[in-house]
């Protein structure tokens, strides 16, 4: 195997069990929002915005021109980050059903109030470069001429629309301990 196959591997793996083997600790205390808006209302902008930079950035950066492959690219962009956006929420309904069976909560309403204050941080960016990265470079591979440029291209725009999302959930959904 080459070196670089190694190393793509072994930091796929290691991204992947930091994301698996995660081990939460809620200290027992609570989020406490101060403004009424909560990060659900600001989902259906996240989704827009975070779809729009991802599919202008890989067909203007990576030259898709072809229709068929613009349409290919926004339905990858599209079920790609349908994936990241329920992986998370998959994680805490499994992470709810095991406290439920170890009795340390009993309503779905105490388990999210001990949830984090924000599902975007370093953990999701894994968690959204792991998903994602692999199924857009998987299928548009072939509809590109640069296929190294189209990979870091699909994870530029992950971290950047990432990051964007985290600073404006920090703007508009503040919050204390």
């Amino acid at each position: 195997m080459k070196r670089t196959h190694r190393v793509t591997v072994t930091v796929m793996l290691v991204l992947l069990a930091s994301v698996l083997f995660v081990t939460p600790a809620y200290a027992n205390s609570s989020w406490h929002w101060l403004t009424p808006l909560r990060p659900h209302w600001l989902l259906p902008c996240v989704i827009v915005s975070t779809l729009a930079i991802e599919y202008f950035s890989l067909i203007t950066l990576c030259n898709i021109k072809l229709a068929v492959d613009r349409l290919k690219a926004l339905a990858v962009v599209g079920l790609a980050n349908l994936m990241s956006f329920l992986a998370p929420f998959l994680f805490f309904v499994f992470s709810w059903l095991r406290d439920v069976q170890a009795g340390i909560t009993s309503s779905f309403g105490q388990f999210a109030d001990k949830m984090p204050c924000s599902f975007v941080g370093l953990g999701y960016l894994v968690l959204t470069l792991v998903v994602e990265v692999p199924l857009v470079y998987f299928f548009l591979k072939n509809r590109v001429s640069n296929k190294k440029k189209l990979l870091l291209v699909v994870v530029l725009a992950n971290i950047a629309t990432t990051l964007l999302v985290a600073v404006v959930q920090h703007l508009f959904l503040p919050g204390t301990w």
